[in-house]
């Protein structure tokens, strides 16, 4: 028998969020009502339900993710236990407890057990602790980035049951079915974790004066199509100009148009043609993290240009039409551009990569007298936008040849091949090409990524303000 004495669990609940309306939630409580009725989980045909749900998901799960986990080896071990789970439940008048601002029935956390389903909106979207949360069923759209950062409520150490968290998040929300949440959750991770590495560049150094918050400037980078919070809270700065050195460049609102995607194609046709050399390569070696280490091949071609070249690929590649008329771009691709204008950067090359499939996905990229590039398959956001180009295992090798600091809890390229070895240098920047579709009988577009190399200008970013008048405002005006 395993020991299970080492684990209490109080509360076991269940959230469902999918509108800020009362009366919605009210509606939908009913419904979720006559649902559980209906499963009847204590009857023959509700225990087959469970069977065939334990054994298709929660056996293979808890198993995969933490084998040394507490867990039954077959699901007739928890059969005695179900009656009392119902029990708990169904305690009180009904199954679900519906918590806004006119309802009655909030659970009570310290009082009692709480074994509930619980519906609700605004109020649970901020500061609201579900305790004992296991699974999440969410479908609000939300219009800004912290919105919906702050109902993400269901990520954290669950010591114990881990293996049994689910979330289910709706992919075709919205008024006209087009709002993918998990696309939109990644994006919001994306922007804090961008968030938090632009914070360790103001981290004070022994003997120098305290920053106040006045003195930093906007350190959030939009990422994808939600603004990071509503405009009356967005600061009257607005950054002019900014260090790249060491950093990433990721952009995704690429052109969708016929025309647009015709033009970057002709784009990097340009770019590429220009180039000083032209080789395929197998790049790669061993790389290793805290937690692993693997063997890297990416079978590249590899071509070498000028900061010249790479400023005309900024400034002539097309972007969404729907956000950016030509020769409109977004604010971080100008301010690349205005870097590697005008700072001193010290980059005396770049070096242009396309890594390659063994197998097309569908017909490759044929450009003129250059190569001919593999396509590679990319999920799209909200039937437009591509969600991403790029694969860890290339920004590894990037970064190596770049010769960025290697940082221990990241993984590092550890022992190059010879070939990567020799293209290596501490003053070039990389770019990584992706010729992209979702569908193999699709016009494919082309994506990049790029990544600056370190400089020592200091980690800098100078910034003005939208409204002269109001120097030391730190709120825009509305």
């Amino acid at each position: 028998a395993k020991d299970a004495s080492r684990y209490v669990f109080r509360h076991h609940t269940m959230l469902i969020h999918t509108s800020s309306s009362t009366t919605s939630q009210n509606d939908l409580a009913d419904r979720v009502i006559k649902l559980w009725d209906k499963c009847a989980f204590n009857s023959p045909t509700g225990l087959t339900d469970l069977e065939q749900l334990w054994e298709q998901d929660f056996s293979r799960v808890t198993d995969e993710q933490t084998p040394e986990a507490l867990c039954p080896d077959h699901f007739s071990e928890l059969v005695p236990y179900l009656a009392e789970a119902i029990e708990l439940i169904e305690k009180g008048t009904r199954c679900v407890m519906v918590v806004n601002y006119s309802s009655k029935e909030a659970p009570d956390f310290g009082e009692e057990a709480v074994w509930k389903i619980i519906i609700g909106g605004n109020k649970l979207s901020r500061g609201y602790t579900v305790e004992g949360l296991t699974v999440s069923y969410y479908r609000r759209v939300a219009s800004t980035a912290d919105t919906l950062m702050q109902m993400g409520r269901w990520f954290g150490f669950r010591q114990g049951y881990q293996d049994l968290v689910r979330i289910f998040l709706g992919v075709s929300e919205g008024k006209k079915s087009d709002v993918d949440l998990v696309a939109m959750f990644k994006q919001v991770c994306l922007m804090e974790e961008r968030f938090r590495q632009e914070i360790t560049r103001y981290l004070r150094s022994p003997g120098q004066p305290r920053i106040t918050p006045k003195q930093i400037p906007p350190l959030i980078s939009v990422i994808g199509q939600l603004p990071p919070t509503s405009r009356n809270k967005m600061f009257n700065a607005v950054v002019e100009n900014r260090n790249y050195g060491g950093r990433w460049s990721q952009p995704t609102l690429i052109a969708t148009s016929v025309g647009g995607i015709k033009n970057n194609t002709e784009v990097f046709q340009r770019l590429l043609s220009d180039s000083h050399s032209k080789k395929r390569i197998m790049l790669g070696g061993k790389s290793a993290s805290a937690s692993k280490s693997r063997n890297i091949s990416s079978d590249s071609w590899v071509f070498e240009s000028s900061t010249k070249d790479i400023i005309s690929l900024l400034h002539d590649y097309q972007w969404l039409e729907s956000k950016y008329k030509y020769p409109t771009r977004p604010a971080d691709i100008e301010l690349q551009i205005e870097f590697l204008r005008k700072q001193n950067h010290g980059i005396a090359s770049w070096l242009v990569i396309a890594p390659q499939r063994k197998t097309s996905y569908g017909s490759p990229l044929k450009l003129k007298g250059v190569a001919e590039l593999s396509a590679k398959e990319r999920g799209r956001l909200e039937g437009r936008v591509f969600q991403n180009f790029g694969e860890p295992a290339h920004r590894v090798v990037a970064e190596f040849l770049a010769d960025v600091p290697k940082k221990a809890e990241k993984e590092n390229l550890v022992e190059p091949n010879t070939a990567t070895k020799e293209l290596a240098g501490s003053h070039q920047g990389i770019v990584l090409v992706y010729p992209v579709r979702e569908h193999q009988d699709e016009v494919l577009s082309i994506g990049f990524e790029m990544l600056f190399p370190k400089n020592n200008l200091g980690f800098d970013v100078n910034f003005t303000v939208r409204n002269k008048s109001e120097v030391g405002s730190v709120i825009v005006s509305v």
